[in-house]
């Protein structure tokens, strides 16, 4: 995605295509390459939550020995996030689907493993699919949503 807070990725901003800075610019939006339909879904957990379950595995290691576990705390698509973000910050804001064209403009040198990514998220919903999220919040009732993030880091955009 092409929406960070402050200071991480705004410096490289200026270097993109003015296609993808008009995603970016043309405020607020969501410029991501999610799919044209909308319908994708986009894997979201927090640095937090991450770190809570390390620990956990960490903390509890004889019961989880070689299992690993998948981490995940929502899964949304560009319009939901766009969504969220309005509703938690009161700013309007909106989904704008970015083409992968963009995208390798916008990220050159690998930018085909962002493109991959998004095409994997695209077919194959992670939270539906591939994580459970019933024990996911059993383990950690603190697993936040992208809207428990929003709320949480105070993050605007």
């Amino acid at each position: 995605m092409f929406v960070s807070p402050p200071g991480e990725h705004g410096d490289r901003l200026h270097k993109c295509p003015a296609q993808v800075r008009q995603h970016v610019l043309d405020l607020p939006a969501l410029g991501a390459p999610l799919d044209q339909a909308g319908s994708a879904r986009y894997p979201l957990v927090a640095l937090d939550d991450i770190a809570w379950f390390a620990r956990h595995m960490f903390d509890h290691w004889q019961s989880w020995g070689a299992r690993d576990l998948a981490v995940i705390g929502d899964s949304l698509t560009g319009e939901e996030i766009a969504a969220a973000f309005a509703r938690v910050t009161g700013t309007p804001s909106r989904y704008a689907p970015m083409p992968y064209d963009e995208l390798r403009a916008a990220v050159p040198g690998f930018s085909h493993d962002y493109a991959a990514m998004f095409r994997f998220f695209a077919d194959r919903d992670l939270y539906a699919r591939d994580r459970d999220i019933a024990l996911l919040r059993r383990l950690h009732p603190g697993l936040l949503t992208f809207e428990d993030w929003l709320h949480r880091t105070g993050w605007t955009g």
